[in-house]
């Protein structure tokens, strides 16, 4: 867990990692660009300053994006086992979900809003 480091402006690219990797509150961070395996879940939040997520990895389960009013794009060359999920991150809410990583075998929520595969539709055409 990387928490609470106020100063830290990037990633340290050559980390060695249990299960989780969790980034949080680390208000100076301005990039992300990382390549690892991950066996568990990606969690970044609360990073006030973090626009761009740059990563080439293997997440077995889940990638997490919470609290980043300014974050503008991700751009992971990715395998997702899991879900994405997306939560307070204004400037995410309308990118094109196809974009969010290379493979993804869960589902990618925005706001709790399940966007992709997309919903299928309540009453389907005859």
């Amino acid at each position: 867990m990387i928490s609470d480091l106020g100063n830290l402006e990037r990633m340290p690219s050559n980390l060695k990692v249990g299960k989780d990797v969790s980034i949080a509150q680390c208000d100076k961070l301005k990039e992300v660009g990382m390549h690892l395996d991950i066996p568990g879940n990606l969690s970044i939040s609360r990073c006030a300053e973090l626009e761009e997520l740059n990563i080439e990895i293997n997440v077995g389960e889940s990638l997490r994006l919470f609290e980043m009013p300014s974050m503008k794009e991700v751009d992971p060359k990715s395998r997702i086992h899991g879900d994405i999920i997306i939560g307070d991150c204004p400037h995410l809410a309308a990118v094109d979900p196809i974009f969010y990583a290379t493979e993804i075998l869960g589902v990618i929520k925005v706001d709790g809003e399940k966007v992709w595969p997309a919903p299928e539709p309540e009453n389907p055409a005859p």
